[in-house]
C-alpha cells in the first residue's frame, strides 16, 4: 500500500465513523496494530491543533515567551519534538492499558477477540480527539459522540447485548476504581518517600544542651527566585529578568564583565515586582565569540551572577 492509499483508507474511515457508524462496526475490522497506527494518528492530529488553537488564544505572543530564553532554534525544535512523542506515547500506552482492560471486563460477557475491543475503543475516540481543540464545546461534543460510538461498537462490533455491556461497564468501572487507588498508594508512598529523605535539610535544626531541638532562621535570598535568562545579538547583550518570588526587589543593579573579569558597563533597574518580567539591554561593541558574566545585586547586599556565552554570529 502506497502512502496515498495508506491515508486516503485513514481519511475513509473517519468519514464512515462520522457519517455511518454502524457500517463501519459491522463492516469493517483491523488487527490491534492497525487500532494502535489509527489510534496514534488521531493523537497526532488532535495534539497540533490544540497547540495551535492554545497559541492563538494565548495573550502572549510566541516571540515575547522565545524572549525569556536564548534564542536557539535547534533546541526549541528538539524540545517540542520530544513534548510531542512523549505526549503520543503515553497516549498509546494508555489505550493499550484500556483496551486491555475493557477486553477484561467485557470477557464474561461473551467478548473473545482483544483486537474487537481495540477496534472499537479507536473508532469511538474520533470525535474526542479530533474535536477537542474546538474552545469549550468541542471536547463535550466529542466525549457525548464518542460515547454513543463506544455503546454502538459493543453491540454491533462485539455482539454484545444490553446486560451483557451493563454487566461488563460495572466490572469496567470496579477495575478502574482499583487501579487508581492502586497510583494513588504508589504515587503516594514515592512522594511520602522523597520528602521523608529531604526532610533534615528542608526544616533544619539544633539541638542545645537541654536535647530540645531549636529551628534555624534561614534567611533567604530573594534573588534566588529571579529567573535570568539571556541573548546575544552583535553589538549587544540582552538580559531578561522574572521574578517568581513572592516579595518585590529594591534597587537592582545589573554589572556586565567581560571574560577578563573587566567590568564593561552597570545599570541601575530599580525595583522588580513580585511575577514582574523586566529586560535590560548592554550595548557592547563586539560581542563576536565571546564570554560575559552578570551580576545582580539588590539593597540588601544579596547578589547572584549569570553567565553568557556569545555564539560565532552573536
Amino acid at each position: 500500500m502506497s502512502i496515498k492509499d495508506f491515508f486516503s483508507a485513514f481519511l475513509n474511515v473517519i468519514e464512515t465513523t462520522l457519517k455511518q457508524p454502524e457500517k463501519i462496526f459491522l463492516d469493517e475490522t483491523a488487527t490491534k496494530l492497525e487500532s494502535i497506527i489509527y489510534f496514534t494518528l488521531l493523537s497526532l492530529i488532535s495534539f497540533l491543533m490544540n497547540f495551535i488553537v492554545i497559541s492563538s488564544m494565548n495573550t502572549i505572543s510566541p516571540f515575547d515567551i522565545l524572549s525569556l530564553v536564548s534564542f536557539d532554534l535547534s533546541k526549541i525544535l528538539l524540545t517540542s519534538s520530544l513534548a510531542l512523542v512523549i505526549g503520543i506515547v503515553f497516549s498509546v500506552v494508555i489505550f493499550i492499558v484500556e483496551s486491555i482492560l475493557i477486553y477484561i471486563s467485557f470477557k464474561l460477557s461473551g467478548v473473545k477477540s482483544l483486537s474487537d475491543i481495540m477496534f472499537v475503543i479507536s473508532i469511538s475516540m474520533t470525535p474526542t480527539l479530533l474535536f477537542s481543540w474546538i474552545p469549550f464545546i468541542g471536547p463535550l461534543i466529542g466525549i457525548v459522540w464518542s460515547s454513543v460510538l463506544y455503546l454502538f461498537g459493543l453491540r454491533y462490533k462485539c455482539g454484545l447485548t444490553i446486560n451483557g455491556i451493563v454487566k461488563g461497564l460495572l466490572i469496567a468501572s470496579i477495575l478502574h476504581l482499583i487501579l487508581i487507588v492502586f497510583i494513588i498508594f504508589v504515587s503516594f508512598r514515592f512522594v511520602s518517600g522523597f520528602v521523608n529523605s529531604f526532610s533534615g535539610t528542608i526544616t533544619g535544626g539544633l539541638m542545645d544542651m537541654n536535647q530540645n531541638y531549636v529551628t534555624e532562621n534561614y534567611t533567604q535570598n530573594p534573588l534566588d527566585y529571579v529567573i535570568v535568562s539571556s541573548y546575544c545579538n552583535d553589538t549587544y547583550v540582552s538580559v531578561h529578568l522574572s521574578n517568581f518570588g513572592d516579595q518585590d526587589i529594591e534597587n537592582l543593579r545589573l554589572v556586565l564583565y567581560d571574560e577578563n573579569n573587566n567590568m564593561i558597563a552597570q545599570k541601575d533597574v530599580g525595583s522588580i515586582s513580585s511575577f514582574e518580567y523586566k529586560k535590560q539591554d548592554f550595548y557592547v561593541y563586539d560581542t563576536h565569540d565571546r564570554r560575559f558574566v552578570i551580576v545582580i545585586t539588590d539593597n540588601s547586599g544579596n547578589k547572584i551572577t549569570h553567565e553568557v556565552s556569545c555564539g560565532e554570529h552573536g
